[in-house]
């Protein structure tokens, strides 16, 4: 890969009759590329530190894209790239963005003269040919190599959470954490403190151990906890925060520690800050040598700093469990159960066997004649059930739709979610579940919500067929219960969504492969269908593209329909191609359910074929222009929501 850019600048130089020329890209490593390789010109001598970004430039590239520079001391308001060419003694330049097949920028080339007024917009013209044929071979080894690091440190991912989930005490936990993410990122230190750990102190480990001597624990303490660090939380908070060069001169009391008493050259740190209802931590990776820090490497960092907070609440759970159950002894059957429920969805890799579980070990404990545990997405109007332990109702008496009325219930349920809300039964207006089992000889009951780190509301609710069954001290020990009830569910949740994402890593994969030179859009289509329906559970599947000529290849995987029909739909997009076309021109479309309201032909021909939930997104070439549609079907409505859709058009 590294070669292949090396070779781009030396052509865009010889092509252009250049002085010299540079290639940047996005990446992780080398960034930096240029022609020729020594001597007063070379971009290798000009006073730049190359292992950085030119975040202003980079601004410039967005708003400018390709251009002619006639004249580098002209410029404005040069960025810090631009001045070290001037300086160099660079007077004209040509440059141009590199892109992606959606437009997305990877990257520059650039060519550059001593004499002013060199390049002219025919100069550009040939450096667009000279990266159009460079860029094809670029584009999929940049893509492999992004591909192999995010598997990877997804790899690496789930090492972590194996050593967070298995870890028996604190200090090992955060050891466990600092040397993987050492190896992860390939850094030459990492942090993790914790606050408020026994005694209230910070607890903090290093990788690799010992960095922190006895001489330097005073100093970085107070490094760490200056007030003046504030815009480590207060600007990005739950994002990672990145110092390319720890040589500039506005850093923070803890970056400045690092250089000055570590060597360090630059940092990306995870801070889950109290301020923001975090736990009161920092995962910190360092490098002794300047340089970027990859978007896969920060939200890598942020992924750890949440796993973090979630393995050292359940230790400190755990130990706040045996301290209470020590100390009150009327407790212990609330905090046995806790643990209980706690360890079922800390080893469970799939939530409603584990939510179901634990449905019916509540049951159990409150005496209870009916318990469900399930999710409310109060703006889309969706309720899932994830667990149901009950002598009166099924899961089929809970539809997935809110009404009004349950929207005002679950509304009212999360104002007050602090406080015990009364008996349910008895005192508060029946929403359609609630009536339901008042209806079937449920006399008391209890409601408690609590809220998942993605907005998600959750309900755990209680039901007897004796009045006045529970006590507010019941619905104050349910709503204890819930609070590692919600820790838990996140962190399956968290497993679920990695697991998904390796595997569409895996499937970017296969597809890709399956363009070699000699395949067709026929065979990468056949590919693609077979994947989109392993990964998203479906049961019909469709690639439509037009190739050299417009004429349209069809690839398909169908439950739903027979070879004939697939052949019948084929023949009616070569006879009507736009058709298709508009079926896509607004970008990519979500049917929640093909049965509810209008909907165009296309999506009737799938309903009338038991098809109910559809996705469909456009297949554009590097000029933004649609050559083709995809779509995937299933039979049951609201399969899908934004993020599936975004993922599938991103595949």
């Amino acid at each position: 890969m590294e070669a292949a850019a090396a070779r781009l600048a030396e052509l865009a130089a010889r092509e252009l009759e250049a002085d010299c020329a540079y290639v940047a890209l996005n990446r992780r490593g080398r960034r930096a590329f240029w022609w020729p390789l020594e001597g007063p010109l070379s971009p290798g001598n000009w006073p730049f530190d190359h292992r950085r970004s030119d975040r202003e430039f980079s601004r410039v590239l967005e708003l400018e894209g390709a251009t002619v520079i006639a004249d580098t001391l002209d410029l404005p308001a040069p960025s810090p790239g631009q001045r070290a060419a001037s300086a160099a003694g660079i007077r004209s330049t040509v440059r141009l963005p590199l892109t992606d097949e959606r437009g997305g920028v990877l990257g520059f080339v650039l060519a550059g003269s001593t004499t002013p007024g060199y390049f002219s917009r025919e100069h550009l013209g040939k450096l667009a040919e000279v990266a159009a044929r460079a860029m094809a071979g670029l584009r999929p080894l940049l893509l492999l190599e992004r591909l192999e690091f995010e598997r990877a440190v997804r790899t690496s991912e789930a090492d972590l959470l194996g050593r967070i989930a298995a870890a028996e005490d604190e200090a090992a936990l955060l050891e466990g954490v600092a040397a993987g993410v050492r190896a992860a990122l390939a850094a030459d230190a990492v942090f993790v403190l914790v606050e408020g750990g026994p005694g209230g102190e910070r607890t903090v480990r290093s990788a690799p151990p010992g960095l922190l001597t006895a001489g330097l624990w005073d100093a970085a303490m107070a490094a760490a906890t200056d007030p003046a660090n504030r815009r480590l939380t207060e600007e990005r908070p739950g994002e990672t925060w990145v110092r390319e060069s720890l040589d500039e001169p506005d850093l923070m009391p803890a970056e400045a520690f690092a250089r000055d008493a570590l060597g360090m050259g630059s940092l990306a740190a995870a801070v889950r800050s109290r301020r923001w209802g975090g736990l009161g931590l920092a995962v910190v990776a360092l490098r002794r040598e300047p340089g970027a820090w990859s978007s896969t490497e920060r939200s890598f960092l942020a992924r750890v700093g949440r796993f973090v907070e979630l393995g050292v609440e359940r230790l400190r759970r755990g130990e706040l469990a045996v301290a209470h159950a020590l100390a009150l002894e009327q407790h212990a059957g609330m905090l046995s159960v806790a643990a209980e429920l706690l360890e079922t969805l800390w080893e469970a890799r799939e939530l409603g066997p584990a939510c179901q579980a634990i449905a019916e070990r509540l049951r159990d404990y409150f005496g209870a004649d009916h318990v469900a545990v399930g999710t409310v997405d109060l703006e889309r109007r969706r309720r899932e059930l994830l667990g149901l332990s009950s002598a009166v109702m099924r899961a089929a008496d809970l539809q997935p739709e809110l009404t009004d009325a349950d929207v005002a219930a679950y509304r009212e349920a999360l104002a007050h979610r602090d406080e015990p809300a009364g008996d349910i039964f008895a005192t508060l207006p029946p929403n359609p579940g609630t009536a339901i089992g008042r209806e079937r000889g449920l006399l008391s009951g209890m409601r408690v919500p609590f809220r998942l780190t993605d907005g998600t509301v959750g309900l755990v609710t209680v039901g007897s067929r004796q009045a006045h069954r529970y006590s507010r001290g019941d619905e104050e020990r349910l709503m204890e219960l819930a609070r590692p009830l919600a820790v838990a569910i996140d962190r399956v949740r968290l497993l679920g969504r990695l697991a998904e994402q390796s595997e569409l890593l895996e499937a970017k994969t296969r597809v890709l492969l399956a363009l070699t030179p000699a395949a067709s859009l026929q065979d990468a289509g056949d590919v693609f269908v077979r994947e989109v329906r392993r990964i998203f559970g479906a049961s019909h599947a469709v690639v439509l593209g037009a190739g050299p000529g417009r004429q349209p290849t069809l690839s398909a995987s169908s439950d739903h329909f027979t070879a004939g029909e697939l052949a019948e739909l084929e023949q009616a997009a070569r006879e009507q191609p736009e058709a298709w076309e508009g079926l896509v021109r607004g970008g990519p479309a979500l049917v929640e359910d093909a049965r509810a309201g209008k909907h165009d032909r296309a999506t009737q021909v799938l309903a009338e074929h038991g098809l109910r939930s559809v996705m469909r997104a456009p297949i554009r070439d590097a000029a933004g222009t649609v050559r083709g549609i995809a779509t995937v079907a299933a039979p049951a409505p609201h399969t899908w929501d934004a993020e599936d859709l975004a993922q599938f058009s991103e595949l």
